[in-house]
């Protein structure tokens, strides 16, 4: 009967650890969307992992409840607060509650990072310059009114008037390209709407960046920003060799890691005061290479909409090579504006998915 005790005690000392790990890691990445990373950079790797902590306590919790555990308690007061913010990363509902009234107008806006149609070399796809046309062709069939690109890579400037002519007869488009040797890429902005004025807010020690359009609605100004804020710039195969082989790529990755998160934070802060110092309405949309839980996120989202929030369903997550863990592209409206629809296609002309939404004003 000791014995029994005894081993009842130290199992039971031992589960309790295994549940209250996960549940203090958990309410740590909560607390992580209000801590700035250029000041406390781990706050960054906490975003990340918020939503594989959260189905890590939700797991917990069913097992506690199948072994009648009396510590079930843990890792259900750790989920609560994931219910009030879940509907940033999976939503149950399709659709959003946006009627459209009369004389009321629509708008169509596609945000997709294209990867220099890199990804999907392969038998079934060929060279970019096929990849590039298939993911064209797909994209002027959704018939959209805003396309914002970000890694698109044209080759020339000649390659790109004709893609354009091609594909979206009749738009205006604005881009700002990098014009090194044999990577004339970057972003693209193309509209069906007369746009009026442009720019481009450069990254300091980065090539990443965001072109924002004034964008004429007919009844408003609309400033579009098209963002691409700093990434980790590792691969899949480097990331998983930093992990298991070698330790000098484990520290370069390490090096990479904290600059992205140092970077954005700042990087989010310069599209801000733009916005701040334009008369017109924003819209922010892109590839912001952080998570829902990021303090990069909260920063950019707060006073708008996000239409994922507003009007999605199922997973959000728009990164295909973790699905359905990363969702990191985005479409922030302004709070006038109601979001009609929000979807994110799978296609597989790059590594990141496309975010397609129909919104009112």
């Amino acid at each position: 009967m000791r014995d029994s005790s005894r081993r009842f005690t130290f199992s039971s000392a031992v589960w309790l650890i295994v549940l209250v790990v996960p549940a203090l890691l958990l309410l740590l990445c909560y607390l992580s969307m209000y801590v700035n990373p250029a000041r406390f950079w781990p706050a960054g790797v906490l975003a990340v992992m918020e939503f594989p902590v959260a189905i890590i306590n939700l797991l917990l919790l069913v097992m506690a409840v199948i072994r009648r555990s009396r510590f079930f308690w843990i890792p259900l007061l750790a989920l609560v607060p994931f219910v009030f913010i879940a509907d940033k990363q999976i939503r149950f509902s399709g659709g959003g509650d946006t009627v459209v009234g009369e004389g009321e107008n629509t708008l169509k806006i596609i945000t997709y990072n294209v990867g220099g149609f890199r990804l999907p070399q392969s038998d079934e796809w060929g060279s970019i310059p096929d990849v590039r046309e298939a993911a064209l062709d797909s994209i002027s069939k959704c018939s959209p009114d805003v396309v914002c690109m970000q890694e698109f890579y044209a080759g020339s400037p000649d390659t790109l008037s004709v893609l354009m002519e091609k594909y979206f007869s009749g738009y205006c488009y604005k881009y700002y390209f990098k014009h090194e040797p044999g990577k004339y890429s970057g972003n693209l902005t193309v509209s069906r709407f007369p746009i009026i004025s442009s720019g481009v807010e450069k990254f300091s020690q980065s090539s990443n960046l965001a072109l924002y359009n004034d964008i004429d609605l007919g009844n408003r100004i609309l400033r579009v920003y098209n963002c691409h804020l700093q990434s980790y710039s590792i691969s899949t195969a480097g990331l998983v060799k930093s992990m298991v082989e070698d330790k000098e790529v484990a520290r370069e990755t390490g090096v990479k890691v904290r600059g992205a998160l140092l970077k954005r934070p700042k990087q989010a802060g310069q599209i801000l005061d733009n916005v701040k110092n334009s008369p017109n309405e924003a819209l922010i949309c892109g590839d912001f290479n952080d998570t829902p839980m990021s303090y990069t996120y909260n920063a950019l989202v707060k006073g708008r909409k996000d239409t994922f929030s507003e009007a999605g369903s199922g997973f959000a997550a728009t990164y295909s090579k973790l699905w359905p863990l990363l969702r990191i592209d985005y479409i922030f409206v302004p709070e006038s504006f109601g979001v009609i629809s929000h979807r994110t296609p799978h296609w597989k002309f790059s590594d990141h998915y496309p975010v397609i939404s129909v919104l009112n004003y």
